[in-house]
């Protein structure tokens, strides 16, 4: 009943309805700076006078200012671990998607023609000293999470300061409280699993969900599941055992519909990345090619390979940035690889337990608990070297 009731609410706080009234707040403060702003714009230009300069004027908070964690802002800064200014980027970009009115006021305070939000103008209204302004010019470099995660989507100007951006739509979305774009839908389906029942045909399966309920393993966590068997079952315990939504994904309607450019992959897997990220979710990986590619995380021992091991690979170089838990396993039949990838905890599973050798499972178990005691390994560097040659 516990976690039904976390779930429910999980789910009441991203609702349409509450999604829209978190934002109302940040919006009003957002409103009172662009007032002042204009104010300040007038009085500069000798069309008004005001007691501003008198120093009457009170220094309007942030728009991110106390942002509630729970709220869809407070979740974005939490899982892209964002900094005030960039929150109040955000809110700059989103404005203008619930009231074209903000499209005016930004382009009376630009001196072209620029409806959106620039990067000069986010300086203007959440800066307030040259230190300031310089650190909110650092937040849109690609390295930085804005770019880096693709939250925003900067155009280019001759002028750095000119540089408009809006807000993308997935995270526009997930702001507004609305479902994933029927692009992703197609080959992603997010659910809240509750049912946490003991999967019987995976033995180190209960150890890893005691261990994940007493908060003994890191956040990072790569699981390779092989073998037959209840996978997704075990999966969406995983996900109910840590009170987190799911995000299954089969990679091979992903391929078949986006062909196998590379460029193509690439953005599908970030998207789908940004998708698991925003929702926190337990990332559900599905593929027929992975039971082959189990085997051959290193790159010496990958030899020819087709365009869809190459797209997989390709997907795979972008999941090993995900700071979740990811989840890789396919409908085939394979033979369990007692955790070959460093980093990367084997789980197998079987339809007849009572076939498998007790030395097997003893195998598996310890090669599972050596990984797990490693925490350092669940950077999932493997995945990052062993993929480079894409």
């Amino acid at each position: 009943m516990q976690q039904s009731s976390h779930q429910a609410s999980f789910q009441q706080a991203l609702s349409p309805k509450a999604s829209i009234q978190a934002l109302l707040a940040p919006l009003n403060r957002l409103d009172r700076r662009l007032q002042q702003t204009v104010e300040i714009a007038r009085i500069l230009s000798g069309t008004a006078f005001d007691g501003y300069l008198l120093g009457g004027t009170d220094i309007i908070p942030s728009p991110s200012a106390a942002i509630d964690a729970d709220d869809p802002l407070g979740r974005v800064q939490k899982a892209f671990g964002l900094s005030e200014f960039e929150v109040g980027v955000l809110i700059l970009a989103i404005a203008p998607e619930l009231d074209r009115r903000y499209e005016r006021l930004y382009a009376h305070l630009q001196s072209e023609d620029i409806r959106r939000p620039t990067v000069g103008l986010s300086q203007e209204l959440l800066c307030h000293s040259d230190r300031e302004r310089q650190a909110g010019r650092d937040r849109f470099t690609p390295k930085a999470p804005l770019l880096r995660y693709g939250l925003i989507q900067l155009k280019d100007h001759a002028c750095a300061t000119r540089c408009s951006f809006k807000l993308n739509p997935m995270v526009m979305r997930f702001l507004l409280g609305q479902p994933m774009t029927p692009q992703l839908s197609v080959h992603c389906r997010l659910s809240w699993p509750t049912d946490t029942a003991h999967v019987t045909n995976s033995p180190l399966l209960p150890g890893l969900l005691n261990r994940l309920r007493s908060g003994s393993v890191p956040g990072a966590l790569a699981l390779n599941f092989t073998g037959t068997g209840a996978k997704e079952q075990g999966a969406r315990a995983i996900a109910a055992t840590t009170q987190q939504p799911f995000l299954s994904v089969n990679l091979n309607q992903l391929f078949q519909a986006s062909g196998v450019s590379k460029p193509e992959v690439t953005h599908r897997a970030k998207q789908i990345l940004l998708q698991a990220q925003l929702w926190n979710a337990v990332l559900y990986l599905e593929s027929d090619l992975f039971p082959e590619l189990q085997r051959r995380w290193l790159p010496s021992a990958i030899g020819q390979k087709g365009l869809e091991q190459i797209a997989i690979t390709t997907f795979l170089g972008q999941v090993a940035d995900y700071a979740g838990i990811t989840i890789f396993t396919g409908k085939a039949p394979s033979v369990p690889m007692a955790n070959e990838g460093k980093g990367i905890v084997t789980i197998p599973f079987t339809q007849k337990t009572a076939d498998t050798s007790y030395n097997y499972w003893q195998a598996c178990l310890e090669a599972a608990q050596s990984t797990l005691n490693e925490t350092d390994l669940f950077r999932k560097k493997v995945l990052n070297t062993s993929l480079e040659f894409t």
